[in-house]
């Protein structure tokens, strides 16, 4: 009742209503549009009106989530969005038209965000994935394409004093049980071409350390944390993994 008759004045002074998902509930203002986070969700409740929407998931286009591993970011939001992710975003996905969609959005919100230089960090490079997404067609995008491009970007970045992520060469690990339910551990990178190396022994590895080679490994007896770096072409990218067993 309350969103309705806001709508309804709203529209009076010659505006157009635009709420988020909760404006679905109880029956959509006329001539609303939504801006939606859980569209399959309210799917079976617009059928019949329609709205225009603008698509803004939060596993693609939140911010304010993590990018990178929790261990070795600053506090977010508890969940993890990397870039790949955000490049991911289908801005029409299955069971809406693309004449029903107005565009999508990033969503950086600030719990966690204390100042503008964390507010850049947040933002960039993710904005420039969501941007791609939205402004060209599923056929023309390339996630190796991008990744050079964002490259290029961070240059333009630092030249401009601009806090950025580079979250995207960190190491990601993961834990997985063998057929004998011994605790193995799956190393990968988000972007391709990375060397990684990595210990056991509770020292910083370097490219003198074993290399990952694609096979999960086994845990030495004792070994308390596994420490992951990237290279490529003998240089050192990211952050170093520091991830308890």
């Amino acid at each position: 009742f309350f969103v309705r008759k806001v709508a309804a004045l709203i529209a009076s002074k010659g505006k157009k209503v635009i709420g988020w998902d909760e404006i679905v509930k109880g029956g959509l203002a006329k001539g609303a549009a939504v801006m939606t986070r859980h569209y399959t969700q309210i799917l079976p409740a617009i059928r019949a009106d329609k709205p225009p929407l603008v698509l803004t998931t939060g596993k693609n286009c939140y911010l304010d989530y993590y990018q990178g591993d929790p261990l070795t970011e600053p506090e977010a939001h508890l969940f993890t969005n990397r870039l790949s992710d955000s490049y991911r975003f289908d801005p029409v996905p299955p069971g809406i038209r693309s004449r029903e969609v107005l565009g999508g959005e990033g969503c950086l919100w600030t719990e966690n965000v204390p100042n503008t230089r964390h507010a850049q960090y947040m933002t960039w490079p993710r904005a420039m994935a969501l941007a791609e997404v939205l402004w060209s067609t599923e056929k023309s995008r390339n996630w190796n394409g991008f990744v050079r491009r964002v490259e290029i970007q961070f240059r333009s970045l630092d030249a401009r004093h601009i806090k950025h992520a580079t979250s995207m060469y960190d190491p990601i690990v993961s834990a997985m049980r063998d057929g004998n339910d011994s605790l193995r551990i799956a190393i990968a990178t988000e972007v391709g071409g990375l060397d990684l190396f990595y210990s056991f022994d509770g020292t910083d590895p370097d490219s003198f350390y074993p290399q990952y080679e694609g096979k999960p490994l086994s845990i030495p007896t004792g070994a308390t944390e596994i420490r992951v770096v990237t290279y490529r072409a003998g240089h050192p990218l990211g952050k170093e993994i520091i991830c308890p067993i």
